[in-house]
């Protein structure tokens, strides 16, 4: 094939097999390599491309705390238990002016998560009064059972001596963890702070850290167990 010939047939995008028919007809080696070529990516170009793999946008997504937006001292308590009835844990985290200075978590091999729940609260209260010069504290619990009977409930529960209304009749049933109710309200008359409620598991700091601690705490509960359970094995008269 003639470089005039070759140089059209670039230009004019004919076919490559066409083309490439003559010029190996005419001997046209430089022609013919370029058609192969030519043909090569036109074919790479035809096959889907894989999409590249997209980086992953995650980023670790934590919200702001009350205790890194106020000063003073601010406690976050929570309550485990897997499964429920079972075996739970407890915890309370404390922080002042937005740093953790102290925390408990402790646990029971036979409970239930509000009992979990109200007993971080109160190991709390009691934390705050163990010591003078502490001052008012916050506590915040993602329990809505905890926070509205610290706040509300209590006060009729305690008027109608620890008893509450159930259905439609009327009729009254004790009160469901009613020494650990006695203990609270008894504690909450002494102490100088104020029981809120918090969303749970959405990345707050304190509210994360307490979850944590409270699975830490049964699984100590369940360790002490069972080094309790082998001891008694160990001492056991054999047969």
């Amino acid at each position: 094939m003639s470089k005039m010939k070759w140089s059209r047939a670039k230009s004019s995008g004919l076919r490559a097999s066409s083309v490439l028919d003559e010029a190996e007809f005419q001997g046209g080696d430089a022609a013919a390599r370029w058609l192969k070529e030519a043909e090569a990516r036109r074919e790479r170009d035809r096959k889907p491309k894989p999409k590249p793999a997209r980086k992953s946008q995650k980023r670790e997504h934590r919200r702001q705390g009350p205790h890194e937006r106020h000063a003073g001292l601010v406690i976050y308590t929570d309550g485990a238990c897997e499964p429920n009835p079972g075996k739970g844990g407890w915890a309370f985290v404390v922080y002042r002016d937005g740093r953790e200075i102290h925390f408990e978590c402790g646990g029971d091999i036979a409970t239930t998560n509000n009992v979990m729940e109200m007993t971080g609260v109160l190991k709390a209260i009691e934390w705050l009064l163990s010591a003078e010069g502490r001052g008012f504290a916050r506590i915040l619990s993602d329990s809505q059972y905890v926070v509205k009977g610290c706040n509300e409930w209590r006060h009729g529960w305690k008027k109608r001596g620890w008893m509450r209304a159930v259905g439609r009749s009327g009729a009254m049933e004790p009160v469901k963890n009613v020494e650990l109710w006695k203990r609270l309200d008894g504690l909450l008359m002494l102490a100088p702070t104020r029981i809120e409620w918090v969303k749970g598991h959405i990345g707050i700091l304190g509210n994360e850290r307490a979850d944590e601690l409270s699975n830490t705490g049964r699984s100590h509960a369940i360790a002490a167990a069972r080094r309790m359970d082998m001891l008694e094995d160990q001492l056991r008269p054999p047969p």
